[in-house]
């Protein structure tokens, strides 16, 4: 809390210091409480994944200099998690402030905005961007200190704009957010998205990560943690079959061992579940209550993903279009060309019929603006990580899909 003190009638502030002739007068306010903010307890029950640990404290670690890293991958990958613990580690360095927003909306980012000012003891009569500065400022005086600014993943709310939406709204205005993330001396700021153009849009290529899937042992322990239950030698084989069904994200293997944990069956009941087409999608469907999520946001893999494909969407309609269309087809081994006809495909058409046959010229048929329009959307399924290479051959270049994500884009 800050004060004034008189001196010959004068009012004075903190930390101001007064020369009269030879005698200095100091006067400075007591040195800061470190302050926490963090929404969520700290997950006891973490599969720590070492690799992508130590590579977050090498490129992230407390020092003099201010810095910055992020953790970007597909929807339920665990950056939070990894993001969470690290926030935890910090708050155990003497002095740290720790601070967490929510950064996938502008209202989410004031509202915790606003909590910070409420927890640093800033005056009530803010409002707007003057809050928003006055929470960066203080903040940058709280040495040392970490920000955690997680699901960022509307990027263009930090100033990273994207040609394709801007030249299809030009009239569209966003908020600028980026001028209120704090920059000072001694401070680590750690952003988590679904969106990898992160890399190299907000922090510098070379200090983002890639989360992604789990080991097939980090999956397995997490899933016996989750499960509370050590699997046994006959149901070794089941597990594996179950993991690997759940493509080893973390999200969908919590889910699962936490259902299992409330309803008692066992892992084979559960596999059968999954194959029986009608059970399946509820099963996938369950959001699990977790105490490390924000509970207002469904926990479900199927329903993860769905925001991103919404953002999809409005961003980039043909990427939206491929999605869906391929929801149906084989997930493994995706030609170009077949990527090519569901983007140019054109509703009421017949073209539908002929989606899955390769023909030799179809390059030659295609405008110069199609394939542009087609790299561009490629480019965005592969940012969010909906599409991977899978190989490149004679500069022949297929492309996979996740099972999962298949499913969630055909509900």
């Amino acid at each position: 809390m800050s004060s004034a003190h008189a001196f010959e009638s004068n009012t004075i502030g903190n930390d101001a210091r007064i020369h009269q002739g030879n005698i200095i007068h100091n006067y400075a306010i007591a040195p800061r409480q470190p302050c926490v903010l963090i929404p969520f307890l700290r997950n006891e029950e973490l599969i720590r994944r070492q690799d992508i640990v130590s590579e977050l404290d090498r490129i992230l670690p407390l020092s003099d200099d201010y810095s910055t890293a992020a953790l970007y991958g597909l929807g339920g990958s665990g950056k939070t998690q990894i993001a969470l613990d690290y926030a935890y580690r910090r708050c155990q360095v003497p002095n740290c402030s720790v601070f967490w927003v929510h950064a996938d909306s502008e209202t989410t980012f004031t509202q915790d905005f606003k909590a910070i000012a409420k927890r640093l003891g800033l005056s009530a009569n803010l409002v707007g961007e003057d809050l928003l500065m006055a929470v960066r400022y203080r903040i940058e005086t709280s040495h040392p200190w970490v920000l955690v600014l997680d699901n960022a993943d509307n990027l263009r709310l930090f100033g990273v704009s994207h040609a394709t939406q801007d030249a299809l709204n030009p009239g569209e205005h966003t908020s600028r957010l980026d001028k209120f993330i704090p920059r000072g001396p001694r401070g680590q700021v750690l952003w988590t998205s679904r969106d990898e153009r992160i890399a190299g849009g907000i922090v510098a290529a070379r200090r983002a990560i890639k989360v992604p899937k789990m080991t097939p042992s980090e999956a397995k322990e997490l899933f016996e943690s989750a499960r509370n239950s050590q699997g046994d030698s006959d149901e070794a084989n089941y597990i594996e079959e179950l993991l690997d069904e759940l493509e080893w994200l973390p999200l969908a293997i919590s889910q699962a061992a936490a259902y299992m944990k409330r309803t008692l069956i066992t892992v084979e009941e559960y596999i059968l579940k999954l194959r029986d087409g009608k059970k399946r999608w509820k099963i996938l469907k369950q959001s699990q209550s977790d105490r490390h999520r924000r509970p207002e946001v469904s926990n479900s893999i199927l329903e993860t993903w769905n925001i991103s494909m919404k953002y999809l969407q409005t961003e980039n309609k043909t990427a939206h279009q491929i999605l869906h269309i391929h929801a149906f087809l084989d997930n493994q081994n995706i030609p170009i060309e077949l990527i090519r006809q569901a983007a140019l495909y054109v509703e009421g058409s017949n073209d539908m019929d002929h989606i899955g046959e390769t023909h030799s010229d179809d390059s030659s048929s295609v405008s110069d603006n199609d394939d542009d329009k087609v790299n561009e959307a490629v480019a965005r399924l592969c940012d969010f990580s909906f599409l991977s290479v899978q190989a490149t051959e004679n500069g022949y270049r297929t492309y996979k899909m996740h099972k999962l994500v298949q499913e969630a884009t055909s509900i």
